[in-house]
This record gives C-alpha cells, sequence and structure tokens, in this order.
C-alpha cells in the first residue's frame, strides 16, 4: 500500500497593523501566494485573527496565526507616507478624506524553511503572479 504522509505544517505567527507616523499613517499587511497569485492573508483557509490592544500610536493591531508548509510564500506589505509628498498631520484621517496622499510601498518576500522559520528571500526568487505584479496600485519597490 502506498500512502503519502500530509505535508508537515507550521505554525506561522504574523502581525499586521496601522500606526500613526510623521506625515500620516503606515501600514503592515500579509499576502500569501496560493500557487497562481498573491491573495490577503484573510483569504487564506488555515488563518486565525485575533485583535491586539493598540498602544500609543496604533489605530489597530491584528495577530495572524496561519498553518502553512514548508516552501510556502508569504508576502509582508509595508506602506508608509511618501516622504516627497507635504507632510499632512497624522490624525487628519479622522478629520477628512487623505486617501489622495501618496504612499511609498515596500513589499519583502519570505518562504517557509524546511525547519519552519521564514527566510527572507529576494523578490527575484519570489513566484510570480498569473496577473501583472502592478495590479496592487501600491507596488514601488521590494527587497
Amino acid at each position: 500500500m502506498n500512502e503519502r504522509a500530509a505535508p508537515r505544517l507550521f505554525r506561522i505567527t504574523l502581525l499586521a497593523n496601522e500606526r500613526t507616523v510623521a506625515g500620516g499613517t503606515a501600514t503592515t499587511t500579509w499576502r500569501f501566494f496560493d500557487g497562481q497569485t498573491w491573495l490577503p492573508l484573510k483569504e487564506h483557509p488555515r488563518a486565525t485573527f485575533t485583535r491586539l490592544d493598540c498602544g500609543p500610536g496604533q489605530l489597530w493591531q491584528t495577530q495572524a496565526l496561519v498553518l502553512l508548509g514548508a516552501n510556502s510564500w508569504l508576502m509582508r506589505v509595508d506602506r508608509t507616507p511618501d516622504r516627497r509628498a507635504p507632510p499632512t498631520d497624522p490624525l487628519d484621517y479622522l478629520r477628512r478624506e487623505v486617501r489622495l496622499r501618496k504612499y511609498a510601498v515596500k513589499h519583502t518576500f519570505f518562504k517557509v524553511s524546511a525547519a519552519g522559520s521564514l527566510q527572507r528571500t529576494p523578490r527575484q526568487q519570489a513566484p510570480l503572479d498569473t496577473q501583472p505584479f502592478d495590479v496592487y496600485p501600491e507596488t514601488r519597490s521590494s527587497d
């Protein structure tokens, strides 16, 4: 009888948040690669989320616990106010619509190792999306 063993899954803990910074707010979110495209982590079938208490300067913070196999891919998306744009009060979002502000976005790629740790990986080694990568308007730079 030739039975295949179930792939080993690792518990990976990730933090996503939004916080006030000079010139506005900054966010950190996560995406995973499903074999064809990069999707928001909230769409992963083996992910659970816990809202955490916020400290000073934090608008929200969420902890994600996701079960991933070795060689799975994650992308951290860090979005910060563009330094070239005119500065604004970090709390302006409470008083008026500020979505027209320019943001700098950095994508950092990670691969789950055979031991279950996240290994930072150059973008050139990350899987390609079946859609053009620029589908994500926040794409500006990456590691």
